[in-house]
């Protein structure tokens, strides 16, 4: 939400996918909304076709960790395959129009790299990947899809490896790390 509103701030036009079960109460008002599921391709390529964007922030995600244990299937169809249908769906669309490159913004997670020992510290970008739990799987299935994408796809492509964050706004419990 705070993304959205900063887009909003500088001028850009936004539209947010978001799931029909979606709460909505932490979105800014002037957002365009469309209902899409992460895991429905022809639903994504009609989305990305009908509104263009220029740049698409892929921040969708089953982020919290101990339900990737619960639910393993689910958190890798939806970080993983998630990803790789936004990124087939911007493929799919370039096929037929050449032009269309818009930057896309993965955001992937510090649960790529894992548990890393104090004397490995501090981790950097150099840091291979090391995930202990599906999410962290997940989240290493979209990074490395990212990093193909750019490199076989030409698409351009910036992934982002946050560590943990909250805030007012956040209402999950994923400040906690679990290993």
């Amino acid at each position: 939400s705070h993304l959205v509103d900063l887009c909003l701030k500088i001028g850009d036009e936004v539209t947010g996918t978001i799931r029909w079960n979606e709460d909505l109460s932490r979105l800014n008002k002037l957002i365009k909304p469309e209902y899409v599921e992460l895991t429905d391709l022809s639903a994504l390529i009609r989305t990305l076709n009908k509104h263009r964007p220029d740049v698409i922030s892929h921040l969708a995600a089953q982020s919290w960790v101990p339900y990737s244990f619960q639910n393993p299937i689910y958190t890798i169809e939806t970080n993983t395959m998630g990803t790789l249908n936004i990124l087939e769906a911007v493929r799919i669309i370039q096929e037929f129009d050449k032009t269309y490159n818009p930057l896309i913004h993965i955001c992937s997670s510090s649960e790529f790299y894992g548990k890393v020992e104090k004397d490995k510290q501090p981790i950097t970008e150099n840091h291979s990947a090391s995930p202990m739990n599906p999410y962290g799987v997940g989240k290493v299935g979209a990074d490395f899809l990212g990093q193909l994408y750019a490199k076989y796809y030409d698409m351009r492509i910036l992934i982002t490896r946050f560590f943990t964050h909250t805030g007012p706004r956040r209402t999950m419990m994923s400040a906690e790390c679990y290993y």
